[in-house]
């Protein structure tokens, strides 16, 4: 005997109701996004299309999660043959942790690019990187990246800090 919804298996509603609670979410991101005014009429692209975008890839995911979890098609834990770590790695939570503060204390004294620097190099560390000079490196490139891409693309400020005369 097939149910409702066309297969006999029964659905998950753990699943559903993960997947509602995004669309919720995408929903709630909406009415936030909607009162966003455009600063200048002339541009087609404005500060609402890629939180648009986002809320309703946000939204179909949600929709499918929920969609696959009705069919009862969402795997389980036991699908999945992972290690468990048993013990909380304190280490790392605590570098990763470090790293966020550091950043939020440091950011308007020493800048964004020294403090998302900072903020990086440890947490590569937290995951298990070994090489401080590639993560040192990665971490200016990606920053001064990041640094240029919201200041000069997209007209944000970030706090420039003591580089602020050289960028």
């Amino acid at each position: 005997m097939s149910q409702a919804h066309g297969n006999d298996t029964a659905p998950d509603w753990g699943g559903v109701g993960l997947g509602v609670g995004i669309v919720v979410l995408a929903l709630l991101c909406l009415t936030q996004v909607i009162g966003v005014t455009a600063t200048s009429t002339y541009d087609y692209i404005g500060p609402r299309n890629v939180p648009m975008v986002l809320i309703v890839l946000l939204g179909l995911g949600g929709g499918l999660i929920a969609f696959t979890g009705w069919r009862g098609q969402l795997r389980n834990e036991e699908d999945f043959e992972v290690e468990i770590r048993k013990k909380t790695a304190w280490d790392s939570l605590v570098l990763v942790s470090v790293g966020m503060v550091g950043m939020a204390l440091t950011i308007v004294p020493a800048g964004f690019i020294p403090a998302a620097s900072f903020c990086f190099v440890l947490t590569a560390r937290a995951f298990g990187s070994r090489r401080i000079l590639a993560d040192i490196i990665a971490a200016l490139v990606l920053t001064i990246v990041t640094f240029f891409a919201f200041t000069q693309l997209l007209g944000l400020v970030l706090p420039a800090g003591p580089l602020e005369g050289i960028l």
